[in-house]
């Protein structure tokens, strides 16, 4: 079961891009309460683009999927009076998720992993 101290890791294949591991552990302290966000806005959860443990790339979802939550997410905190435990450093992590899922070409997947 994922706690909310793991960092979040996003994964694109094929490879290439980086995400950083500040993103990941802001996205890992956020994550529950992003989830409950995007529920709320009716979009998927974030929880619903993570893979499992040792499953390969097809555990991935093409990028324009995960893309809908993410925008959805980030327009909702931008709102005035939209709270959240460091807000900033997850709207930054989000841009950054935002910014590798829509260089991705139409053959790339993506999907988030645990830092275990």
């Amino acid at each position: 079961m994922r706690r909310s101290t793991q960092a979040m890791h996003l994964v694109v294949h094929p490879g290439g891009a980086e995400f950083d591991d500040l993103d990941a552990q802001a996205l890992g302290k956020a994550w529950n309460k992003l989830d409950e966000m995007a529920l709320a806005l009716g979009v998927e959860p974030l929880s619903a683009f993570l893979a499992l443990p040792d499953e390969d790339e097809s555990a991935g979802v093409p990028a324009t999927r995960l893309l809908a939550t993410v925008d959805a997410l980030m327009t909702s905190l931008a709102a005035p009076g939209s709270k959240l435990p460091a807000k900033r450093a997850a709207l930054i992590a989000l841009n950054h998720v935002h910014d590798i899922a829509s260089r991705m070409d139409a053959n790339g997947r993506v999907c988030f992993e645990v830092d275990i």
